[in-house]
């Protein structure tokens, strides 16, 4: 049982030295470099667009969506005592917990160019 906390713990540290690395703001320094792109390079580049809008005749919005889930395993996180002492004060658990992830990518083309970029959602990194 010990052992099992002690690998939870280990996992969950690991994750987050390796989710610390990615950050909005590198995602956004490789989203600033498609500026003045034209829509053939962002479709050769990204694929094609899960969404596309025209504003008007020469402006569209094309948007690149991307989700996905983490399941975190819940368990047992501490004993207080000894089964059958009178002060056994019993092992508290945790559910497990599943975590939803998201990243929505806009761009914005005028005349076949791309002319910014916004995003939204709590993945949004690189």
């Amino acid at each position: 049982m010990i052992r099992q906390s002690i690998l939870l713990l280990i996992v969950s540290i690991m994750v987050g030295c390796l989710s610390a690395c990615a950050t909005t703001q590198n995602y956004e320094a490789a989203l600033n470099q498609w500026i003045g792109k034209s829509e053939k390079d962002l479709i050769t580049g990204w694929g094609l667009p899960d969404k596309q809008y025209q504003l008007d005749k020469n402006t569209r919005l094309v948007s690149y969506v991307s989700r996905s889930a983490e399941v975190y395993p819940g368990g047992i996180s501490t004993c207080a005592g000894t089964v059958g002492d009178p002060f056994f004060g019993g092992c508290a658990a945790y559910p497990p917990v599943l975590e939803n992830y998201s990243c929505e990518t806009i761009f914005t083309l005028v005349n076949g160019r791309i002319t910014r970029w916004g995003h939204k959602g709590n993945n949004c990194r690189l």
